[in-house]
């Protein structure tokens, strides 16, 4: 039974990592068609649909004052986001930015350091240190996207892990008795009015029922919302429930390991500087994982 749960749970680990580290691929291949906004757009529409059938099941038990922090997961934690990483996209590579996603827990920490009363160890502050630096040695650095050159657009991504961030520890602090699944469909359900609006304002919807263009052009619109933000979310909060948060949180490392592989697959082309603030972030993620029951025992006694 044991060795049955652990062979599900590493199944689980490489399926998430590999669909979160190949959205980033995705994305690129939509933008060749698709302005980041009808992108964004298109992609929330698909998932609020998807996730509203199970939204309206669980509204029904719904504690009311939970809905201004499930607004907070669900714009926060995926809408706003999903423009963010859309728009960096535009002047970044997809192995870039797939490495910079990766800042989620380094933010997640930060901010419960400085909003959410977590109080770290010298160590976790020192690999938050370090993964900043990581990520500045990325951004400081030129990139190699069609004759683009501008990894300043690594804001919009850093901007997105911070929301990230924020929503992970709201769910941390004022969501934890709620069940994963409810949180996540909810939440999706709760943007569909919004969604839906912005998939017609964008243009999304015109493209969408025109024949200007192949339907197959949002093909990997639909396999990036479905595979990356349902089908994954609802995997991941089951990962963490068999196997725990720490196990869970390898994906912060082989997450961006995808996403360069695909690059580089894809023509991508990565400079020494690179390599070099990709291993430093990553090393500053691994401090930040050291001693983390210690940690979670602090924050919740």
């Amino acid at each position: 039974m044991k060795s049955s749960k652990t062979l599900i749970s590493f199944a689980l680990l490489i399926l998430i990592s590999a669909a979160w580290g190949s959205s980033y691929f995705l994305m690129k291949k939509s933008l060749l068609h698709l302005n980041p906004y009808q992108l964004a757009s298109a992609r929330m529409f698909v998932a609020c649909w998807c996730f509203l059938p199970i939204g309206l099941f669980y509204v029904r038990k719904l504690d009311r004052k939970n809905i201004k922090y499930l607004l907070i997961v669900g714009f926060f934690g995926s809408g706003i986001p999903s423009f963010c990483f859309a728009i960096a996209q535009t002047n970044m590579n997809s192995s870039l930015t797939g490495t910079l996603s990766s800042l989620t827990p380094i933010f997640t920490l930060l901010l419960g350091m400085l909003f959410f009363k977590l109080q770290p160890s010298f160590i976790k502050i020192f690999g938050i240190c370090i993964g900043l630096c990581g990520a500045a040695m990325i951004m400081l650095s030129k990139t190699d996207l069609h004759g683009i050159q501008n990894a300043w657009y690594g804001w919009f991504v850093v901007l997105a892990t911070i929301l990230y961030a924020w929503s992970t520890n709201t769910i941390g602090k004022y969501l934890k008795n709620v069940n994963s699944i409810e949180i996540s469909a909810v939440a999706f359900s709760l943007m569909v009015i919004p969604a839906s609006i912005l998939f017609y304002t964008t243009g999304a919807f015109d493209l969408a029922v025109s024949h200007e263009v192949p339907i197959s052009v949002f093909y990997p619109v639909i396999t990036l919302a479905i595979l990356g933000s349902v089908i994954t979310s609802i995997a991941y909060f089951y990962l963490i429930n068999i196997s725990g948060s720490l196990f869970a949180s390898t994906v912060s490392y082989l997450t961006p390991v995808v996403a360069i592989l695909l690059g580089l697959y894809d023509g991508e082309k990565l400079f020494l500087i690179q390599y070099l603030g990709i291993l430093v972030l990553l090393s500053g993620i691994v401090f930040t994982r050291f001693d983390i029951k210690k940690s979670v025992q602090r924050t919740t006694n």
